[in-house]
């Protein structure tokens, strides 16, 4: 009899583990992005779960988007980037996003972006509470990189804002 009951949880946990290996089960949400930040310019690239990032857009807007054009749905991207990712100078002032490019694969989505500020900068503040509405254990991390070096930071439900002094 232990026999069977051993073989019987093998025979559970060996397609358990390796659906959650390659995905099948999706346990934690996280995004990563990078961000290069050279006196006032600042450029870098953030990367999603496919289907979390759909499933975020599918909530901003409130509809399914199946019949949006291409251009439509660029917009929403851009418009739920824009609302969920933001830069503020030292002054308080939100930088423009700018957009550069995005892509997709099978599993993910990712965005390159600026933003500019028109005088030098002494600090900013990140937020970056994207798909943290929709899964409260999302996490986002950020790879910063200066003239002084690299740190990273983490965004979280919690604490989805972050300062960075020059």
């Amino acid at each position: 009899m232990k026999t069977i009951s051993k073989n019987f949880f093998l025979i559970l946990l060996i397609p358990a583990c390796y659906f959650s290996l390659t995905g099948f089960f999706h346990a934690i949400h996280i995004s990563y992005g990078e961000l290069e930040i050279s006196q006032n310019n600042f450029s870098g690239k953030i990367t999603f779960n496919k289907p979390d990032f759909f499933n975020a857009l599918k909530n901003f807007c409130g509809s399914s988007m199946s019949g949006y054009s291409n251009q439509q749905f660029d917009e929403i991207k851009f418009k739920y980037l824009e609302k969920h990712l933001r830069v503020k100078n030292n002054n308080g002032q939100n930088l423009e996003l700018i957009l550069s490019g995005n892509g997709e694969d099978d599993s993910s989505i990712w965005f390159t972006f600026k933003f500019s500020a028109p005088e030098k900068i002494k600090s900013i503040k990140i937020r970056n509470d994207a798909l943290i509405r929709e899964f409260s254990d999302q996490l986002n991390l950020l790879n910063i990189k200066t003239s002084s070096g690299e740190e990273s930071r983490i965004f979280s439900k919690a604490s989805p804002v972050t300062q960075i002094n020059f």
